[in-house]
């Protein structure tokens, strides 16, 4: 089926399946790509917190956060700045403004130094709320609009800083109308809570009007529209608005729940259209009450927080079919299609928009292919077998009757068992290679076909067979995890290794990533096994010798 046939959600629903229906069995999906999530919030100051979001980040892909609670310079943003240096790289904080204080004298001059106080504390950005303009009252008891005079100075100031203003005006335009059989939400909000029956509520187009005046009178100062700017109904108008601010950019967080509904080729073109313009983020919070001795409470977040990241990041990554909406909404039956955006639009998106716009964000790093080979160093120098280490159940035996190497091939003739290993530890890092078997004469059944090997990660001793993390070379089963004398707690998707494999006698491309004990499998570009936990950490890399002739070439290795 073609992604073009997919386009319509609710159609999905016909076709997705017991099988994909559920949801929480599926295999995380982990993005290739560096990624920022730049909408989350957290309203305290909590290390246990941040620490279940990292973990949660480190199993899906994603390698920072932005908090959009950073507070004051008299509240919690000295906090946040202070935990922010235990975890370089990896948080982002944004200040905010206090308009609880709008009444008090000077209100409007106090917002500007204290911004400028911001800044030199080290906050990256500036996170607007949407009561701008739709609850905020002033001295007077009036509305005080997104756009009022008084708050040009402040605004002004942002872009003189260099602090983009992530800025939530308005609500989903169908908001304001009552509920109806043919409403996006029916079944999902109450009629009571539409606005349409608060009569002091602004109208939509008055709160788009007026943030659409700030970009106008303020084109130094950047600033990112929360959840599509709003406009994620009408991606015309929000095509149209981008066209016309350049100081405009949009974040798609809580927002798949719309995108999803929508044409799929409209929102793919859209995405890549303005590549240069959106920037990924997830919205929802940090799990705030997890205490610190609380170890069922962290991997319980973590494990929600991961499948909630999975499902964002599968959307805009695949064309995968019925997949659950991102928040869940309508699993019983709504089902979406991934967008698959092409992989310059994802490094955009996911990463580079944010490190552009927001304030002290580490580059990317590589991002062309060229980029992405840079580091790696070969494990055997391709010519022989020099600086190799061996181990055998025959401990006389000589290296050179079982392994040879022609032609940058290293070739292993399987007797007897035994493995070949790195001569040190290694504990985070990137980890590639191709590898195949030698084909048998005649048909050969691959499912009952009984060569084997394997690359064992984290050796603790050498012998037959070593305490370790084995990542399975069986060729029908490639990358399945296989604890040997340790434990583990992993997850492996045997169709996705049944597609992605190569026929017996064909170069199988290998990628294993370790980050801080989450390990990554990856067969042929496909991820296959995620390892979550593994008591094993760091040690030596082997590969197997064990009964068949087996090839390997292009052994690389990276240290992260």
């Amino acid at each position: 089926m073609s992604p073009s046939h997919c386009s319509t959600a609710f159609l999905l629903a016909l076709v997705a399946g017991t099988a994909l229906g559920q949801d929480e069995e599926r295999p995380l999906y982990r993005t290739p790509y560096p990624a920022i999530n730049v909408h989350r919030h957290c309203k305290v100051v909590s290390e246990p917190a941040l620490r279940a979001e990292l973990a949660a980040m480190d199993r899906t892909g994603i390698r920072a956060v932005v908090i959009l609670d950073g507070g004051t310079t008299d509240g919690n943003l000295p906090g946040w700045v202070e935990l922010r240096k235990k975890y370089p790289g990896r948080l982002i904080i944004l200040a905010n403004i206090d308009f609880s204080r709008i009444k008090k004298p000077g209100f409007f001059e106090w917002i500007v130094e204290e911004l400028e106080r911001q800044a030199k504390m080290g906050a990256q950005g500036i996170k607007i709320s949407k009561s701008l303009g739709m609850s905020h009252r002033d001295a007077d008891g009036k509305l005080l609009k997104g756009d009022d005079p008084r708050l040009d100075p402040f605004w002004a100031k942002c872009g003189e800083l260099g602090l983009p203003v992530l800025i939530h005006m308005s609500d989903p335009r169908e908001y304001w109308y009552p509920l109806t059989y043919n409403t996006y939400h029916y079944g999902l909000r109450a009629e009571k809570d539409q606005h349409t029956h608060n009569k002091e509520m602004p109208p939509w187009e008055e709160l788009i009007r007026q943030r659409d005046h700030i970009l106008e009178k303020h084109p130094r100062t950047n600033f990112i529209g929360a959840h599509m700017g709003s406009l994620t109904f009408n991606l015309q108008q929000l095509a149209e608005t981008l066209d016309k601010y350049p100081n405009f950019f949009v974040d798609c967080s809580a927002r798949t729940r719309i995108l999803g509904r929508l044409n799929r080729p409209a929102v793919h073109d859209f995405f890549v259209k303005y590549q240069d313009r959106i920037l990924f983020g997830t919205d929802s919070g940090l799990s705030e009450k997890i205490e610190a001795d609380d170890a069922k409470g962290m991997e319980d977040s973590t494990v929600k927080t991961a499948r909630f990241f999975s499902r964002h990041l599968e959307y805009f990554d695949t064309d995968h079919v019925g997949l659950v909406e991102a928040y869940g909404t309508g699993k019983e039956w709504l089902r979406v299609s991934g967008v698959k955006l092409p992989p310059e639009a994802l490094r955009k998106f996911y990463y580079l928009n944010a490190e552009k716009l927001l304030v002290g964000v580490e580059p990317a790093g590589p991002q062309t292919k060229e980029d992405d080979e840079k580091g790696f160093v070969p494990l055997f120098n391709g010519r022989d077998l020099e600086g190799l280490s061996f181990f055998f159940s025959d401990k006389d035996h000589d290296p050179a009757r079982t392994f040879s190497v022609v032609d940058g091939v290293l070739t292993c003739t399987g007797k007897p068992e035994g493995y070949w290993h790195t001569g040190k530890d290694y504990r985070n890092f990137t980890l590639r290679f191709d590898v195949r078997y030698k084909k048998s004469e005649g048909d050969v059944d691959e499912m009952t076909w009984h060569g084997n090997s394997g690359c064992l990660l984290f050796l603790q001793e050498h012998k037959i067979w070593p305490r370790s993390l084995e990542i399975q070379g069986r060729n029908r089963d490639l990358l399945t995890i296989v604890p040997i004398r340790t434990w583990a707690k992993f997850e492996t998707d045997g169709e996705a290794c049944k597609n992605a494999r190569k026929p017996l006698g064909e170069w199988n491309s290998i990628e294993i990533a370790s980050r801080n004990g989450v390990i990554t499998c990856s067969l042929n570009g496909v991820l296959v096994s995620t390892v979550r936990k593994c008591e094993l950490k760091e040690g030596p890399i082997a590969f197997q010798s064990e009964g068949v002739e087996i090839h390997w070439r292009n052994v690389l290795i990276r240290e992260e």
